[in-house]
């Protein structure tokens, strides 16, 4: 079950509304930052951004140690994934 989340609002009071602890909490990759990371880490939840398609941004979002980025461009994604 995966959470979509478009607004800034706080990551809790997002998990407070919905009532329960998703398996993925899924932002707008720009409310991501190291912080939204360490929170979901503490609630065992995937993060996975979406959409991220400019190369920098999904570089980004691969330095903060997201779990997985949705993206309209995957061999983006890929080809970064793969560089040594």
């Amino acid at each position: 079950l995966v959470y979509l989340v478009e607004h800034s609002s706080d990551p809790q009071e997002n998990i407070k509304m919905l009532g329960f602890t998703p398996h993925t909490y899924s932002p707008d990759f720009n409310l991501v930052n190291e912080s939204l990371v360490s929170y979901c880490r503490e609630k065992s939840m995937l993060l996975v951004p979406w959409t991220v398609n400019e190369t920098e941004d999904i570089q980004s979002m691969m330095d903060l140690g997201v779990s997985g980025i949705i993206s309209d461009f995957p061999d983006r994604v890929i080809n970064l994934a793969q560089r040594p």
